[in-house]
C-alpha cells in the first residue's frame, strides 16, 4: 500500500486522474480502495460520478420490429426533455449517419446496453451487414462478415447476439448461432443428414464463433456443456417461429432463448454452458402442466425474467432462480377486470382518428427516403411515469364498464421488461402501448404504437416480429 502511494505521489494529479478515468466504472470504484492518494484523484474531479452518469441506467424507450415489409426497427418512447433526449431519440431514427450509410435504415437485431446490432442493406453499392452502433455518442463500427461454421449445418441460418457491460470493460462480444430452419414444404428436406437430424441439441462441445471489438476479428469459440441437452436437431426444427428469439448479458454471462424454448446459459469466462428448460405453465386456460407458448426472456430489477401471456390476457412472469436454475413463478393474472376498470379497449386502427398518449411511434418506415417532417404530436394531460404507486393509476379517469359488454380487449405481444423496476410493457393488438407494474397490479396507457400507412398490408402481415428495451450509455466506445 505505501509503495503504491509513493508511486502514484511522483505523478502530478492531471496525469494520475487521466489514467485513472480511463478504467471501466466498476474497476474505478474498486481503485477507490487501493490507497488515499487514488481515492482523492478519484474524488477530486468527480470522475465516478462521471463514469456512472455515463452508464446505461435508464430507460428511454422501445425499439420495436414490425414485419418484414416494415425493414427499419421503429423507436417508442416519450419525448425527451433533456439535453440528452436528441441522441436518445436517434437510437430509432438514426438521422445522424449519412443517407445511404450503414446503419442509417436498418433492421436492430439486437441490443445490449445501450449498444445496437444492426443489419442492413443501406447503400447504393448494394454494401451492407452488421454493425454495431451507440445512438447517444452518435457512433459505429462496421462488423466483418462471419465466417461458415466449421461443421456445416443443412438448412441453417446465423442468429447474432450482443454481449457488452460498460461497467465491466469498453469492449464488447458478437455471438453467432446457428437457428434451425423447419424442413416442412422444403424441397432439399430430402438432402439433411438424419443422423445429424437425430444427434442431441446443443451438443456436448458447442463451437461457435465470436467477435471481438478487441481485435476486430470473428474467432472461434468452444463451450463445454454442464448437464443435458435440450433435445435433437430435428426437434428444434418443429419449433421455427419468425418471432426472433432474445437474449440478455448479465454478469459475464449470455442467456440465449433458443428453439423449443429452452433457454442457454453460457459462461464467457469459463468456456462452458447449461440448458435450463422452460417454465411449467399451468392455468384455467391450460389446466395440465403445458411447456409449450410464447416466452420472453428479459431481465429487471431482480435478475433474469420469463413471461408468458395465456388466453387472450392472462399475464404470468417468472424469475429465475440462478442457483437451481429454475423458473419460479412471480406473476400470475388475468388482465381483463383492469382493462375493464380502465376501459382499455382496442382503439380504432385509424391514423388520424387515435388518441396521442404520453408515448409516440417515430414511424420511421413511413418516411424512409421521404421528404416528409415529422409533425408535431399534440400530448393529452396524462404522463407516464416508472414511478407509479400501488395506488396510482393514470387512467382511472377513463369510462369504466362493469358488465363487459361489447368488451373486445383484443391480443398482447409482450415488449420487453423495464430493465431496472418491475414493470412490463405489453402491446394490444399493435394499436396501443401498456406498462403494467408487477408490484401495484396498475396498468398505464403509453400511446398508440400503430405505424403509420400499417393498415396497406393484409390483416395477417400485420406483427410484431421483435421488440427491445433501450437504454441509452454515454461512454464514448466505438
Amino acid at each position: 500500500m505505501d509503495q503504491a502511494t509513493d508511486l502514484s505521489a511522483l505523478l502530478p494529479d492531471d496525469v494520475l486522474a487521466d489514467v485513472l478515468r480511463r478504467l471501466p466504472p466498476r474497476h474505478l470504484a474498486v481503485s477507490r480502495s487501493v490507497c488515499t492518494a487514488w481515492r482523492a484523484a478519484i474524488d477530486a474531479d468527480g470522475t465516478l460520478l462521471k463514469a456512472k452518469e455515463s452508464l446505461p441506467l435508464s430507460l428511454a424507450g422501445l425499439l420495436i420490429k414490425y414485419n418484414w415489409s416494415y425493414h427499419i426497427t421503429e423507436f417508442f418512447a416519450r419525448p425527451s426533455r433533456t439535453k440528452k433526449g436528441p441522441s436518445a431519440i436517434a437510437a430509432g431514427k438514426r438521422d445522424f449517419l449519412a443517407e445511404g450509410e450503414i446503419g442509417a435504415w436498418s433492421t436492430v437485431l439486437d441490443h445490449c446496453n445501450g449498444l445496437l446490432l444492426t443489419y442492413g442493406d443501406d447503400g447504393d453499392d448494394d454494401e451492407g451487414g452488421l454493425c454495431v452502433i451507440n445512438p447517444a455518442t452518435r457512433r459505429r463500427a462496421r462488423v466483418p462478415p462471419c465466417p461458415p461454421p466449421r461443421i456445416e449445418l443443412a438448412r441453417t441460418v446465423g442468429e447474432e447476439y450482443l454481449a457488452y457491460d460498460p461497467s465491466v470493460s469498453p469492449h464488447y462480444q458478437i455471438f453467432s448461432l446457428p437457428y434451425f430452419v423447419t424442413l416442412a414444404h422444403d424441397k432439399f428436406g430430402d438432402e439433411v443428414d438424419r443422423a445429424v437430424e437425430e444427434s442431441e441439441w446443443p451438443p456436448a462441445t458447442y463451437i461457435t464463433h465470436v467477435f471481438s471489438s478487441v481485435t476486430g476479428q470473428w474467432e472461434e469459440r468452444s463451450f463445454v456443456r454442464e448437464g443435458e441437452a435440450a433435445g435433437t436437431v430435428a426437434d428444434m426444427r418443429k419449433h421455427c417461429s419468425i418471432d426472433r428469439c432474445n437474449a440478455v448479458y448479465r454478469r459475464g454471462e449470455l442467456y440465449v432463448h433458443g428453439q423449443t424454448d429452452f433457454f442457454m446459459r453460457i459462461s464467457l469466462s469459463k468456456d462452458k454452458y447449461q440448458v435450463i428448460k422452460p417454465p411449467v405453465i399451468c392455468s384455467a386456460s391450460f389446466p395440465e402442466p403445458s411447456t409449450f407458448s410464447e416466452l420472453y426472456l428479459g431481465k429487471s430489477e431482480k435478475g433474469l425474467y420469463c413471461s408468458s401471456i395465456q388466453g387472450e390476457c392472462r399475464l404470468q412472469v417468472w424469475i429465475l432462480h440462478e442457483i437451481t436454475m429454475e423458473w419460479v413463478l412471480k406473476h400470475d393474472r388475468d388482465l381483463l377486470p383492469l382493462l375493464m376498470k380502465n376501459n382499455l379497449k382496442v382503439p380504432c386502427h385509424d391514423y388520424n382518428k387515435k388518441v396521442h398518449g404520453p408515448w409516440i411511434l417515430q414511424d420511421i418506415n413511413y418516411n424512409y427516403k421521404k421528404d416528409v417532417g415529422m409533425k408535431a404530436i399534440v400530448r393529452n394531460r396524462f404522463a407516464w411515469s416508472s414511478d407509479a404507486s400501488d395506488d396510482d393509476d393514470e387512467t382511472s379517469e377513463c369510462r369504466v364498464d362493469k358488465e363487459g359488454k361489447n368488451f373486445n380487449c383484443g391480443y398482447f405481444d409482450i415488449l420487453g421488461f423495464h430493465p431496472y423496476k418491475e414493470i412490463i410493457f405489453l402491446s394490444q393488438s399493435i394499436k396501443r402501448g401498456l406498462a403494467y407494474h408487477l408490484n401495484g397490479s396498475t396498468i398505464q396507457d403509453l400511446g398508440y404504437l400503430y405505424p403509420k400507412g400499417y393498415d396497406q398490408q393484409l390483416p395477417n402481415e400485420q406483427l410484431i416480429e421483435s421488440s427491445f428495451p433501450y437504454t441509452p450509455c454515454w461512454i464514448e466506445l466505438i
